[in-house]
C-alpha cells in the first residue's frame, strides 16, 4: 500500500488532462493520513467479515426452508446417511430386546440362536436401512422431522413461541422416532412391540435449558446487526475513498485488495473449521466423512458470499488498474472508446446484459437482499459512468458533436482518481 508514492505518480501521469489547482480545490479537506485511510479499510473488511458471518447465520442457520434443503442433501450423502442408520439401528437393538424377539419367532429347538441370530444380522441390518433411508418415503419423513423441530427452535429463539410451544422444559429435540419403528418394521417386529417402545427413542437433543437464553440473546443481536452492519462496512469503505483525494483510485484498489483478503482469509478459516470437526468426532467409522460433509453442506451459503466477495473485489482492482496511469491502462482505455463513449445507448445496453450476467452467475446470490442487490447495481452504474467521463476527458476529440457541445460530460476530477 504506497498511497503518497502513487499519488505524485498519478498527478505528474494525468497533468494533460486535469486541471491541477481545480483538483486541489477539489480535494482539499478530503485528504487524510495514509494510515487514517489503511485503518479505515481495515476496519471496514473486519466488519464485513463479521457481517457475512450474520448474513450466512440468519439465511441458513434460522430459515426453515434453507434448513430442511441442507438436511436432504445431508441425506443424500453416502457418508451421513450410513452413520445416520447405524445410529436407528443401535436405537433400536437399546430400545427392544431383538434376541428375545427373534427366538419367539424361530422353532422351540431353535429358539436358543436368537442372541446369535441378532448379532449377526445387526451389520447387513444397518446396510438395508441405509437402502431404506435413500427411498423417497423415507426422505419425506426425514425432510418433515427436521422442518419440525427446526421451525420449533427458531421460534424458541426469537421468543415467539404463543400458547402451542412449551418452553417450560427448556429442552428442543429431533424426534426420530418414527424413523426408529420403521426400521424396527424392516426387523419383522410386530406393531405390539413398536407401540412399546419408549417413548424419548430416537429423540436428539438439540438444545437445552442452560443455552437458550445464550441463543435468544445472540439471534436478537445478529437480526438486528445484520443491515446495520452492512451499512457500515459500505460507509467505511466510501469514507476511506473520500478522504484519498487525488490518491482515489489507489484507495479504491485497496478496498479491492482487502476484499480478496478478506475473502480468502475466510475460506482458510472455513477450511481449517471443516478439519476441526472432523478431529473432534474421534475414530469412529464413518464419522470424520459424516462431519466433513456435513460441515461443508451447512456452510454452503458462507462459501458462496466468501467467493462473490472475492469476485467482487478482483473487479475493483481490475478496474482500479483500468483508470490507472500505465500505459497499458491507457491503451486499453482508448480501446473502449467506440463503445462507451461514441455510442452511449450501445455502451449502456451492453452493461445491462453484463450486470445482469454477473448477478445471474455470481456465488452467493446477491439478490437475496434488496439492499445489497441495490447497493451492487448502484456501485456498477457509478463506476461506469465515471469510466466514461475519464474517457471524455482524455479523448474528447470521440466525444458526439451534440455531447461535446452541450459539455455533458464533465470535466472535474475523475471518481476513480
Amino acid at each position: 500500500m504506497e498511497l503518497q508514492e502513487e499519488h505524485d505518480h498519478e498527478i505528474d501521469a494525468s497533468s494533460d488532462t486535469q486541471n491541477p489547482a481545480t483538483d486541489d480545490a477539489a480535494t482539499s479537506g478530503r485528504r487524510a493520513p495514509g494510515w487514517v485511510i489503511h485503518a479505515l479499510i481495515v476496519v471496514a473488511t473486519v466488519l464485513g467479515v463479521v457481517s457475512g458471518l450474520n448474513v450466512w447465520v440468519e439465511r441458513q442457520l434460522l430459515d426453515t426452508d434453507q434448513w430442511v434443503e441442507v438436511a436432504d442433501e445431508l441425506i443424500a450423502d453416502d457418508e451421513v446417511r450410513g452413520l445416520l442408520a447405524a445410529y436407528l439401528v443401535d436405537e433400536l437393538y437399546e430400545s427392544v430386546d431383538v434376541a428375545e424377539e427373534l427366538s419367539a419367532r424361530l422353532p422351540e429347538d431353535l429358539d436358543g440362536l436368537g442372541g446369535l441370530l441378532a448379532a449377526a444380522l445387526r451389520e447387513p441390518a444397518t446396510g438395508g436401512v441405509d437402502r431404506l433411508l435413500n427411498t423417497d418415503l423415507v426422505r419425506g419423513s426425514w425432510a418433515d422431522v427436521n422442518e419440525t423441530a427446526h421451525a420449533t427452535l427458531v421460534r424458541i429463539l426469537r421468543d415467539d413461541t404463543g400458547p402451542a410451544i412449551s418452553t417450560a422444559d427448556g429442552i428442543v429435540t429431533l424426534d426420530l422416532g418414527e424413523l426408529v419403528k420403521q426400521v424396527g418394521k424392516e426387523f419383522g417386529l410386530s406393531l405390539d412391540v413398536l407401540d412399546k417402545l419408549p417413548e424419548d427413542v430416537g429423540m436428539v437433543t438439540i438444545v437445552e435449558s442452560d443455552e437458550l437464553g445464550a441463543a435468544q440473546d445472540a439471534v436478537r443481536l445478529i437480526e438486528t446487526l445484520n443491515v446495520v452492519l452492512f451499512v457500515v462496512v459500505v460507509a467505511l469503505y466510501a469514507a476511506a475513498v473520500y478522504l484519498a483525494g487525488q490518491r482515489r483510485r489507489v484507495a479504491i484498489r485497496e478496498v479491492g485488495l482487502a476484499l480478496v483478503i478478506g475473502s480468502v482469509l475466510m475460506l482458510v478459516g472455513l477450511r481449517l473449521a471443516v478439519g476441526a470437526v472432523e478431529g473432534a468426532v474421534g475414530e469412529t467409522p464413518g464419522a470424520q466423512g459424516a462431519a466433513r460433509a456435513a460441515t461443508i453442506t451447512g456452510t454452503a451459503l458462507l462459501r458462496g458470499m466468501a467467493m462473490a466477495a472475492l469476485a467482487f473485489g478482483a473487479l475493483i482492482v481490475g478496474y482500479a488498474a483500468l483508470a490507472g496511469p500505465s500505459k497499458i491502462a491507457r491503451r486499453l482505455r482508448e480501446m473502449l472508446v467506440p463503445v462507451l463513449l461514441a455510442r452511449p445507448v450501445v455502451a449502456w445496453s451492453a452493461a445491462a446484459v453484463v450486470l445482469l450476467a454477473v448477478l445471474y452467475l455470481a456465488p452467493g446470490e446477491p439478490l437475496q437482499s434488496w439492499v445489497r442487490g441495490l447497493f451492487f447495481i448502484a456501485l456498477f452504474v457509478a463506476g461506469l459512468e465515471a469510466l466514461r467521463r475519464q474517457l471524455a476527458r482524455e479523448f474528447p476529440e470521440a466525444l458526439p458533436v451534440s455531447a461535446a457541445s452541450a459539455d455533458v460530460v464533465p470535466t472535474g476530477s475523475d471518481a476513480a482518481g
